[in-house]
């Protein structure tokens, strides 16, 4: 039996262990693509710094940015999820830019 390419590329990809790397990128890059969507302000003023067991952290200018998106962060996760076609995030974390 012939194994399709894709499939030849994610058992090489979970050997090497690149799976959680390559999910965190995509998970960042989903956020950019939602963020801009729901408001390119916030988009502009914000950034992903790391994601984890399914948490988002994302760094905020301030806390007055990170109760805005508190309020849409629903929002924001069921965006990513759909751009990613499968539910990696269950919510977003703010960090506060120093």
């Amino acid at each position: 039996m012939i194994e399709s390419l894709s499939d030849i590329v994610e058992k090489r990809i979970a050997k090497l262990s690149l799976k959680r790397p390559l999910e965190a990128t995509r998970v960042c890059e989903a956020y950019f693509v939602a963020i801009k969507e729901i408001n390119k302000l916030i988009a502009e003023k914000t950034e992903p710094l790391f994601y984890k067991n399914r948490i988002l952290t994302v760094s905020v200018p301030s806390s007055s940015f990170a109760n805005e998106l508190l309020m849409c962060q629903h929002m924001v996760v069921k965006k990513i999820n759909e751009n990613l076609k499968e539910e990696l995030v269950t919510r977003i974390r703010y960090q506060i830019r120093r």
